[in-house]
């Protein structure tokens, strides 16, 4: 599984700051387990808001994307990674439970409900460093 991890990890074509995929904990072709640290210094905090910041909406969803997504469909791809030249968000469903803080370590559990044609749909849920339930939802993706 290990070397599994480590090509998804390399695999990833985001950078800081807008890489939001730390580690991966578990693989499979179900399912996948990652982490992001949010970092009290990242960009996103400066303007949200000043003097009481919090993690914006849009990057909790971006993390659960890069994890639950594009990690996973790397990790599906991955003995036709040659041919993969894009993957694409193409549908959220998502319902905010809590907020997230500089500093959280976000959790992120992966579902698969399908893959086929290349398009993979999944089930995601986004936890803090307690365990407690930040987002959820259902996104779909096409991997190219």
């Amino acid at each position: 599984m290990q070397k599994d991890i480590d090509l998804i990890l390399h695999k990833i074509p985001h950078v800081k700051p807008y890489r939001f995929v730390d580690s991966i904990k578990e693989v499979s072709d179900n399912h996948i387990i990652g982490s992001c640290n949010l970092e009290s210094d990242s960009f996103f905090y400066k303007g949200h808001f000043p003097a009481n910041p919090i993690t914006p909406g849009y990057i909790i969803t971006e993390v659960m994307a890069q994890i639950g997504i594009l990690g996973l469909g790397i990790y599906l791809v991955k003995n036709n990674l040659h041919e993969v030249t894009n993957a694409f968000l193409t549908s959220t469903n998502v319902k905010f439970h809590d907020v997230s803080y500089p500093n959280d370590t976000i959790t992120v559990n992966s579902q698969k409900i399908y893959f086929r044609f290349n398009k993979l749909k999944c089930h995601i849920k986004a936890f803090n460093q307690n365990g407690k339930i930040l987002c959820s939802g259902v996104f779909s993706g096409l991997i190219k």
